[in-house]
């Protein structure tokens, strides 16, 4: 048996015997600290940054289309991460998984499949899937607008500090984004205010930067549940417990760390997790007891990433607190 030294050195938890990223330090199944040292990044380069005037209005509309491409470039990151791409089996799985975004889902949702076994659950999207791949992911186009949302109207103001009352307008405006879930003229209102934000070509970036970095938070937690064997014909959200959700949260979080630009990234998931915290209180849109609280696995994912979270305090000034309190009423 080995003893738990070994055990953290070899990337398994010493507690639970959970096998994690090396980057991992906290057990997402069972909060146990510890593992191998967290190998040092550098800080990415920048600093909040100015407006650089207007951008063309064409691609303000090209992001928030339903095919813009922002999930097929995430996927692309996360296949081609350090983490999947070094590990023959990772790289297997991700190799033989078809990437889909329904359209026709407004659920703030995303579902790993085995697909030999189970259709997707969606007739139009079952007629275009190919026969060949063994595994699907499939993400909600009401999860991609609500991501595109809260880059704009959340992420990007607070990596530019471009709001007077700062964290107070991100709480607010973390609020709004939940409460317009399953509210279709909320939702078009607010997609209307988050295309003016994108005016500034900054602000467009920074905007894309973050709901691709939520984007890719989801597609790593879902290639988890595929690596790890969780997927067993299509996933039934009331039969997922809580241990394999922590477990596919920990390889993500791996996942994560190794792509360029892990800051925004991990900012994106905050505020993504935020306002999952907010739907979950309230009772909108998806909310699943077999999942851990959003606000826990948020705290999880930051523990599991202290590089990115080091860097978000250096570069945009917010604390880890300041990150996990953005789905509380604004103060």
């Amino acid at each position: 048996m080995n003893t738990p030294a070994s055990n953290e050195s070899t990337g398994h938890c010493a507690k639970c015997g959970l096998a994690r990223g090396p980057a991992a330090r906290v057990c997402m199944r069972c909060g146990h600290v510890g593992g191998p040292p967290h190998r040092n990044r550098a800080a990415p380069a920048g600093t909040r940054l100015a407006p650089t005037g207007d951008h063309d209005a064409s691609a303000i509309e090209s992001h928030f289309a339903t095919n813009d491409g922002t999930t097929e470039r995430a996927w692309i990151e996360v296949a081609r991460s350090a983490m999947v791409a070094g590990n023959e089996s990772y790289a297997s799985s991700a190799g033989t998984t078809w990437l889909h975004v329904c359209a026709h889902g407004a659920e703030v949702n995303a579902c790993a499949f085995t697909r030999s076994t189970t259709p997707l659950g969606c007739r139009r999207c079952d007629s275009e899937a190919p026969v060949t791949e063994q595994h699907a992911i499939v993400i909600n186009q009401g999860m991609l607008a609500l991501a595109k949302l809260l880059g704009a109207l959340v992420a990007a103001p607070l990596m530019r500090g471009s709001q007077p009352d700062g964290l107070q307008s991100a709480r607010r405006n973390v609020q709004r984004c939940a409460n317009a879930i399953s509210n279709a003229p909320a939702m078009d209102a607010l997609l209307g205010e988050a295309r003016r934000a994108c005016r500034d070509a900054t602000a467009l970036m920074l905007a894309r930067d973050a709901a691709r970095g939520m984007v890719k938070s989801v597609l790593a937690h879902e290639l988890g549940h595929i690596v790890y064997g969780h997927v067993n014909g299509r996933t039934d959200l009331s039969e997922v417990s809580r241990n394999t959700e922590r477990d596919a949260d920990s390889f993500a979080s791996s996942v994560l760390l190794t792509l360029d630009s892990p800051d925004r990234s991990l900012l994106g998931s905050a505020v993504f997790w935020s306002c999952l915290q907010v739907m979950e209180t309230r009772n909108v849109g998806t909310a699943h007891s077999s999942h851990p609280g959003s606000r826990q696995r948020l705290r999880n994912l930051m523990a599991n990433m202290p590089s990115a979270r080091d860097a978000i305090a250096v570069l945009y000034g917010l604390t880890e607190d300041d990150l996990s309190t953005l789905g509380d009423p604004a103060r």
